[in-house]
């Protein structure tokens, strides 16, 4: 039955194959300039779900966008800029961010809107971290580790959100004034049974040092909580 339904309808269904085909290849190379929001949004992740395997190709109109940025910061300042990249708007396809030079934020090659403007960074003691999908919602997330000489350094981790379109959701103190390494960095937050899991610094009162324990986002929350009521 399968065998005679396709005999029959072989040729239409090859002139489909090559119009979506198509009209896909051709929204990507105009990048999406012409097309309404929901339109652009349902066909993205239409490629992002069927079409990409392992890496997600780069939107034309975000990579001009970056690449126009990343000119305009190097013609202002000779601070050398660190890119992260990642599929930080859930719908396949790569974008880059980066620290401002010259306005500390963190800036996204998706547009100005999808920037981090609530602290001011510096782009040569700070670094960028893409941490994947720590949420589970389908768009990776990122860190920020902020060097602040002479004062105890911290990690921000960032959660996309639809809202926001960024959530500070994690703030890690770390006990020394000292640069930590990347490596340090990359081990602090992950993801592990379904959870949001950090590792946190505690003092060991036998011996007076510090160690690291691991801790769910949710007892962290639970904890602030109760704090909270307490104070209440």
């Amino acid at each position: 039955m399968k065998k005679i339904f396709f005999k029959r309808h072989k040729n239409k269904l090859i002139a489909l194959f090559i119009f979506c085909t198509g009209t896909l290849w051709f929204a990507n190379y105009i990048g999406y300039q012409h097309i309404p929001g929901h339109v652009e949004y349902v066909v993205q992740s239409f490629i992002g779900r069927y079409f990409i395997k392992e890496e997600a190709p780069i939107d034309f109109e975000r990579a001009q966008f970056l690449n126009d940025s990343l000119q305009a910061e190097s013609q202002k300042s000779n601070e050398v800029t660190h890119t992260i990249k990642g599929n930080f708007d859930g719908t396949g396809f790569i974008d880059y961010a980066f620290i401002s030079p010259n306005s500390g934020h963190i800036v996204f090659s998706k547009g100005k809107a999808f920037s981090v403007v609530d602290t001011e960074l510096n782009p040569n003691d700070d670094k960028l971290f893409e941490e994947g999908d720590l949420d589970n919602d389908g768009a990776d997330d990122f860190s920020v580790y902020r060097y602040k000489k002479g004062l105890r350094n911290e990690i921000i981790t960032y959660l996309h959100s639809d809202d926001a379109p960024w959530i500070r959701c994690l703030t890690i103190d770390l006990n020394s004034d000292e640069k930590a390494s990347d490596e340090e960095v990359k081990t602090r937050v992950f993801r592990k049974n379904d959870q949001i899991y950090f590792l946190d610094e505690v003092k060991d009162e036998k011996n007076n040092k510090y160690k690291l324990i691991s801790k769910s986002l949710n007892s962290l929350k639970a904890e602030q909580s109760g704090i909270g009521i307490m104070v209440k």
